[in-house]
């Protein structure tokens, strides 16, 4: 019976990133496939499914994470996509122009804390720790550069809300898939 419980507690992590990256996913397909001037009428959705990405790890750091090298990042991270979601949900007054913001600053923020999180899987002598590294300084580099007015304009707001969230749910699949790829090996 213990053993299907940690089984349970080993899995659950994997489902909640797969689901936390397909929510994204479709996130990003529904503000690619959106006009600028759409972003607003879109605002919502997105705001809830970065709310629901937020709240899925918020529960899952309590329910089995708190021991996980790295896992304080993660509870960082989710409280901050929780909070920054409230803008483009409840905020109704906010221009179009404003809304990348959000998950550019989101994205910034979630690059950050990867990489601290990956130097703590460093120095308890997990594998996989590079590979959280290098979606840090992706995370980084694309909320940075997004952040860029000129890239703004060049990519138009609901392309670059659409990358964001696109390279969030690459870093949800990864985190889901890493621990697979070295159970394997």
């Amino acid at each position: 019976m213990m053993k299907k419980t940690e089984e349970a507690k080993i899995c659950l992590p994997k489902i909640i990133w797969l689901l936390s990256g397909i929510i994204l996913g479709a996130a990003a397909v529904l503000s690619f496939a959106s006009s600028g001037e759409k972003l607003l009428r879109i605002a919502t959705w997105l705001g809830l499914s970065m709310l629901a990405t937020g709240i899925a790890n918020v529960i899952l750091y309590f329910y089995c994470m708190k021991q996980t090298p790295g896992a304080k990042w993660l509870l960082a991270d989710s409280i901050t996509a929780a909070l920054l979601s409230i803008f483009p949900l409840f905020n109704q007054i906010t221009s179009a122009a404003a809304i990348p913001f959000y998950f550019c600053v989101w994205d910034l923020f979630s690059g950050i804390l990867r990489l601290m999180e990956s130097t703590e899987q460093k120095t308890a002598g997990e594998r996989g720790w590079r590979w959280f590294c290098i979606v840090g300084i992706i995370e980084i580099l694309a909320g940075c550069i997004a952040l860029i007015k000129p890239v703004e304009e060049v990519l138009t707001m609901h392309v670059t809300v659409g990358l964001v969230l696109l390279i969030q749910a690459i870093a949800f699949f990864h985190k889901a898939g890493v621990d697979l790829i070295y159970k394997m090996n």
